[in-house]
């Protein structure tokens, strides 16, 4: 029983200094783009705006909401278009690394429970 709570402890060491040292600044790095990416969008979408628009034309039917969205995108501004393509990008990095994160975690408990 003594070296199951050994190994339970050194386990959760390694996997906290992992998470600390590995993932933690990435993710804190990403969560820091992901803010200043909003703020640039803030700046040149009205998103209340877009919301309330996206709304009132898909109330009918729902695939114009699909339309409505293509055609906002495709009408913006170039610096908008590539500020929501950034966007979308890391948020896609970041729910990967959440994703692996939460792997790793359910790997590491099993394994201290074993």
């Amino acid at each position: 029983m003594k070296i199951n709570n050994l190994k339970s402890k050194i386990l959760w060491k390694v996997y906290t200094a992992w998470f600390l040292k590995r993932i933690l600044p990435l993710v804190v790095l990403e969560v820091l783009v992901i803010v200043g990416a909003l703020y640039a969008l803030a700046q040149f979408v009205f998103v209340e705006q877009v919301v309330s628009n996206a709304f009132s034309n898909s109330a009918s039917n729902p695939w114009r909401l699909v339309v409505f969205l293509s055609y906002a995108f495709l009408s913006t501004h170039w610096f908008t278009k590539i500020a929501i393509v950034l966007f979308l990008g890391l948020g896609a990095l970041l729910l990967r690394d959440f994703g692996r994160t939460v792997a790793s975690y359910r790997s590491t408990s099993r394994a201290v429970t074993k």
